[in-house]
Parts: C-alpha cells; structure tokens; sequence
C-alpha cells in the first residue's frame, strides 16, 4: 500500500462512515427483535473511532511521523470490528441482563419477533381463525420497542469505555516516544534486570494477596501491565549478552554472564504458574523463543535455552503442580459434549464448586448439568459460527448473546456468526498484515535492541490473536486469552496500543535513518 498519510485518512474515514452505519444496522435489526439501543451509547461508540482516527493525524502532524502507516491502518480495522461487535452486544437486554432479568428479556423478544411474523404475514382469515377478529393491532405494536434502555449520560459519563479510546491514542503516542528516545533507550538496555526485578516483586504480591480466579481490579489480568517490562529487559539482557553467547559455541558461558538471562527469563514465567494461566504461558514462552533465537542465531545456544525451559518448567510443576483448570481446558477441547468421571481428581472439586453456587438445590444439579454450564461457552460458539454459515446471519440477527461473556475470550465467534466468513477475513487478514509489517519492519531495524523489541512486539501481538482464533474454533485448547485491538477494555487493549506504538516508532526510526 502506498505510504501515504492521505491515502490513509481516506480510509480510516471510511471506516469510520462504515461503523457508523454497521450500528444503524443493528439498531433496525435490534427493532425487529422489540428493543431499541441507547442512541447515547450509539454515539459514545462512534465518537470514540473519531478519536482513533484524530490520533492518526496528531501523529502525523505532530510528530511527523514517517513509519508504516499500515499499521495503524490495520489497527483502526480491528478496532471498527470490535467497536461494531461490542455495540451489538452490549446494547442486547438479555446479554446485560442476569438471572430472572435475563429470561424475561428473552421472551420479550421471542413475543417481539413472534408478533412480527403473525402481524406482517398472517392474512385476514388466519388471523380470524386465530384471535376470532381482524385485529392486527391486538397482535402487538412492533414498531414500539418492548423493551426500553435507560441508559443514562451519567451512565455515560461513568463509564471505563467512554475512557478507553483517549486512553489507547495515549498508550500509542507513549510507546512511540519511548522508541524515540536514544538516552532512554540506552538506560533501559543498562538497568534491564533491574527493571525485570522491579516488575516481578509487585506483580507477585498482588497475584498472591489479591488476585481470584487470576483477576484483579474489576477482572483485569494483573500481569498485562508487566509484560511489556518483560519483553524490554529481555531484549536488554540478551543485546548486552548476546555477543558472549554466540562465542561460547557448545560450552555455556560462565554463570555471571548467564544469570542476568536466567533471571529476567524466570521472571517473565513464574507469575504464570502462580496464576494458573497456561494460555498466556504459551504465548510468552513463544515470544522469548524467537526473541532469544533472533539475538543468539547460535543452534548450539538454541539447545541449551530449551534445556533450560525444560527443567524450568519440571522445577515449578514439581512444586506447585499443573493447575486443574489446565485439565479441564484439555478434556473441553477433546470433548466438549461428554461430561468427565466425577471422580476425576481435576473436576472433582469444581463441580462441587458449581453446585455449592446452587444451594440447597445443588444436591440436584447432575454431573452432566454441570459440565454443560462449564462447557456451554465453547459449544455455543461452535453452533452459532456454524448457524452463521458463509455470510453470516446479518448484524443484530444472530443469538451471540447466548454465549457466555462473548465480548472478551469468545467476541470472533460474535463476528463470525453475523458476519459470515468477510467478517473472520476482515480481524485475520489485518493481523497477518501486522505480522508480515512487523517482520519487515524488525528486519530493517538498525540497531539490535529495537530489533529485538519489534520481533517481540510483533510475535505477543500475532500470535496472542492466533491462539485466542484457535481456541474459539477449537483448532487448539481455549486459553482465555483476548483478541487484540478487538477484545475492548481493560489492560489488555491498552498494552496492545502501547506496543503497536512501540513497532511505529521503531518504523519510524528506520525511514529516518534511510533518510
């Protein structure tokens, strides 16, 4: 694509025209089913992609920023899509309703459609033999919504999402600057296992002391906001390392050189065993695989880093043993529709978990009930994804709202569903893009610490959106992990803006020094 800013705004206009006019779509289709959306909300949604795309210019302008500007394109996509998926569902009573709400909800729309049906397609003689009258009005008003939002500006006004849009243009424009800044830079190659150690200690009193079930703060993932240190002072240690390591040919290099990389390497890992969260595991020790193979380019020193993850990962399982959720997550994916023993030493206790939250009536809920209330999430989404087929069922006429919390782990098989397989295209093809950028753009980086931070920054974001893809279409075990950019709220998108303005700025870095 032709690196342009116009070009660019031009379609991040459109895109912006575009979100516009998905939300109508399901604000008419949402009228269909008897409930009208928030326009509130509808403009709070819309207003919040303006910021994006006012963020795109003030780098531009501001910074004169002379980088990939495919990228922010690709990013502003995944945001449209999200923002589109969220309005769909977020403005759905029954997905924001609970218990006795929620089922009252959806009847409330099963009457809604129902009388649709029989008071636009019933001719007089059914509709006689029906109500004993030609009355098409006693079937019900269609036209006025059943159910009413009262959604409020206060509502608005309190709300983390009318936040996260100004909060994401800021992560960006840090992470930019930060990649600028050489003194900086160089302080952060100087201090990286200072800064590894500095992240660790807080992030594993915090997972000890007030994490549950690995959450924290409103269902923030606590280790979202350290990864970034992580990645840094890896990429530190190894460009102060690395030279040392490629010489040491099969033999390892003496224990003073070594430790600095044990250390920062165990320090990214353990918190993940103290959290229980294979999912992320997998994507981190990924990343650091080819972040170490990238600085090192040595097969001998490739073999000793496994060996070294190998025993790192029997020490900690030895002490603290594979969570059971792991064992669960692996049985869903084998078998989503058959319940496992209840003898089972890894389901036993969860399912009594599950009937303790029924009560006196616990005693009733079966084995079979109980797996289903935990594997529901996986099986709804599998159904909905196959009922949406090639097109999709349309915005606002699907039943994503019938999958538990499918606005975080599950939002692609919200999209899938109603926008068919151009909906799937339009999250995966501007992550691949974001990886082929990202490729280019750390193989053209000068020098070797931004080097290795875009072939990080890069690998955290792809392959984060190929595992969380995999898992929702069972390709691979559900890891509960987010899909970046996609996934609204919390940490999570926001160290995803921080990092793809980390790759800008190290684009931007190598077009200056070309020129």
């Amino acid at each position: 694509m032709i690196n342009r800013p116009s070009r660019h705004l031009a379609i991040q206009a459109g895109l912006c025209a575009a979100a516009l006019l998905a939300q109508v779509a399901i604000v008419l289709a949402d009228r269909i089913r008897g409930f009208t959306p928030s326009s509130l909300v509808l403009l709070r949604d819309f207003f919040g992609v303006l910021v994006l795309l006012a963020g795109f210019v003030f780098l531009v302008r501001r910074f004169g920023y002379r980088g990939e500007l495919s990228l922010f394109t690709c990013v502003m996509i995944l945001y449209v899509v999200g923002t589109v998926a969220q309005f769909r569902l977020f403005t759905d009573p029954e997905y924001t309703s609970r218990g006795e709400a929620r089922a009252a909800a959806r009847l409330a729309k099963a009457h809604a459609v129902r009388a649709l049906g029989v008071g636009g397609e019933y001719d007089d003689a059914k509709l006689k033999a029906i109500l004993g009258r030609v009355d098409r009005n006693a079937v019900g008003n269609v036209a006025s919504p059943a159910l009413e939002d009262e959604t409020s500006v206060a509502d608005i006004v309190s709300s983390s999402s009318t936040y996260t849009p100004w909060l994401a243009v800021a992560a960006l424009i840090l992470g930019f600057l930060f990649v600028q800044h050489d003194g900086l830079l160089l302080w952060v190659q100087r201090n990286a296992l200072v800064l590894a150690l500095a992240a660790v200690t807080p992030l594993t009193l915090i997972i000890l002391l007030f994490t549950r079930a690995g959450k924290f703060v409103g269902g923030m993932t606590p280790w979202e906001p350290a990864k970034m240190l992580f990645l840094i002072s890896l990429a530190g240690i190894l460009v102060d390392q690395y030279s040392l390591l490629e010489r040491s040919g099969w033999r390892l290099p003496r224990l003073r050189f070594l430790l600095p990389l044990l250390i920062v390497t165990l320090a990214g890992l353990v918190p993940f065993f103290l959290l229980g969260d294979f999912g992320q595991l997998l994507v981190f020790v990924v990343v650091y695989a080819l972040v170490y193979v990238i600085a090192v380019r040595k097969p001998a020193q490739l073999l000793h880093g496994v060996a070294a993850l190998l025993l790192a990962f029997t020490l900690i399982t030895a002490v603290g043993g594979i969570p059971h959720r792991v064992f669960i997550r692996l049985h869903l994916w084998q078998d989503p529709w058959k319940a496992p023993p209840e003898t089972a030493t890894w389901w036993s206790g969860e399912l009594q978990r599950i009937r303790a939250g029924y009560g006196a009536a616990g005693a009733r809920v079966s084995n079979e009930d109980a797996w289903y209330e935990k594997g529901s999430q996986l099986s709804q989404a599998l159904f909905g994804i196959s009922s949406g087929g090639v097109m999709g069922t349309g915005l606002g006429l699907g039943l994503p709202e019938t999958v538990p919390v499918s606005d975080s782990d599950f939002i692609y098989s919200t999209i899938a569903e109603e926008l068919g397989l151009p909906g799937g295209l339009a999250v995966t093809l501007p992550v691949l893009l974001i990886g082929l950028m990202g490729t280019g753009i750390a193989m053209r980086a000068r020098d070797a610490f931004t080097k290795l931070l875009a072939t990080g920054v890069t690998s955290f974001l792809v392959f984060q959106a190929f595992v969380n893809i995999a898992g929702v279409l069972k390709v691979l075990p559900m890891t509960g992990i987010t899909l970046p950019f996609v996934s609204h709220g919390g940490w999570s998108l926001l160290t995803s803006f921080a990092m793809v303005g980390m790759l800008m700025g190290v684009s931007h870095r190598n077009r200056g020094d070309r020129e």
